[in-house]
């Protein structure tokens, strides 16, 4: 099958945190990552990029002087960490804010939807960055912006006119990372968390399914601590067809190409972030 269009998302920790030094200029070490982080993207020459954790709309300027041809938005709110979403240019697109994920917590990430037609078709693109917490506080906020996740493909279901031509995807960190009680042995595991949001996405009034990786992890924040986690994932409706990397939908790429735990991957951590990136490529409906 041709090709839609391709993705890329991916976290980069804390990015533009402590931009400006104390005159109000660019830090070299800011602007030195910036081109990092572009360099790293444009070897993947994603059509559509989404970028987590932006916590500096120097991050947003600056990567305008990086990327040519591409249409930016970056979201706007109360909340420290935005999400900067780059569309390549020549794609028929619009775009919006869902402020329903957060929950109504001012301080929370929106969701940012994007829709792209391509040959009179609507393809509808949720990237959301969920509630890190494995407190029961932290697994009810992401339980409710799961169900403002089947909500929104209820609606988009009745204006395509039925599951099976609703092209939905979901994509981003939704730090999947279980539940610990404070007292108790109620708690849910990470791989409980996820085998639940698969099986509350897929009846046929969703019809969804989450993408397979060709790595078991997305997230780890070094050796010395050692704490490792499957956070970023694609949910996608279940007709829609993706280009195959060694037998899997979804290649995570940078954190987990390196030996684990590895000096090397250390290093990656330190220049870039804690999570890979996600990149999929979307065959075009027929």
């Amino acid at each position: 099958m041709a090709k839609a269009f391709s993705c890329l998302t991916w976290n980069v920790e804390n990015f533009g945190t402590n931009s400006r030094d104390s005159k109000g200029n660019l830090k070299p070490e800011f602007k030195a990552k910036v081109e990092r982080v572009a360099l790293e993207i444009k070897k993947h020459n994603p059509d559509v990029f989404a970028l987590f954790e932006v916590r500096s709309k120097d991050v947003f300027d600056e990567f305008m002087n990086h990327f040519t041809g591409y249409a930016f938005h970056i979201t706007e709110g109360e909340q420290a960490q935005e999400t900067l979403l780059g569309i390549r240019s020549g794609f028929s697109s619009f775009v919006t804010q869902r402020l329903e994920f957060k929950s109504g917590n001012a301080m929370l990430r929106p969701g940012v939807l994007l829709t792209l037609i391509i040959d009179n078709i609507h393809y509808v693109m949720l990237f959301v960055h969920l509630k890190s917490m494995n407190s029961p506080v932290g697994w009810g906020l992401r339980d409710d912006m799961f169900d403002k996740i089947r909500n929104l493909k209820t609606a988009i279901n009745a204006a395509s006119g039925g599951p099976d031509k609703a092209n939905l995807i979901v994509a981003g960190d939704y730090n999947t990372m279980g539940m610990n009680y404070t007292s108790g042995d109620k708690d849910i595991s990470s791989n409980e968390e996820i085998a639940r949001l698969k099986k509350l996405m897929s009846p046929g009034n969703y019809k969804m399914r989450m993408l397979t990786k060709n790595s078991e992890y997305t997230y780890f924040n070094g050796s010395t601590s050692g704490l490792i986690g499957n956070l970023d994932h694609v949910l996608a409706s279940s007709h829609l067809e993706f280009k195959q990397f060694g037998g899997f939908d979804i290649k995570i790429l940078g954190l987990t190409e390196f030996n684990h735990p590895s000096p090397e991957q250390d290093q990656w951590i330190k220049d870039y972030s804690d999570h890979g990136i996600m990149f999929f490529e979307v065959q075009k409906v027929i």
